[in-house]
This record gives structure tokens, sequence and C-alpha cells, in this order.
């Protein structure tokens, strides 16, 4: 039963910790951050973050 529990929260602490990087990189993105700067603080890839930007009606360079 310990080891459903402990999955059970890693896996909420992954979804959280994506959470806090998707709301980091929007920020830098509003902020007009350059692209390698939101890559390496958030730690999304690339894609990701264009696509955020994208929906935002942002460029990123």
């Amino acid at each position: 039963m310990c080891k459903i529990i402990d999955d059970y929260i890693k896996i909420g602490e992954a979804k959280k910790e994506a959470e806090v990087n998707e709301r980091v990189a929007t920020d830098m993105i509003r902020d007009k951050y350059p692209l390698e700067a939101i890559k390496k603080i958030s730690k999304l890839p690339e894609a990701s973050i264009r696509k955020l930007a994208d929906s935002m009606g942002v460029a990123v360079l």
C-alpha cells in the first residue's frame, strides 16, 4: 500500500513542478525574456515555450 501512496505523491509532485515551470515561462514570456533564458530557468523544451508564447500572441526570440 505504501508503494501506491509513494507513487501517487511522486506523480503529484511532478505535476506541481510542471505547473510551476509553465507559470515561470509564462511570466518570462510576458516580460520579454530571450528564449535561451526561458529554457534555462523554466526547464521547458523550446517547443513548449514557443507553443505557450503563440497561445499568448507573443513572439519569442
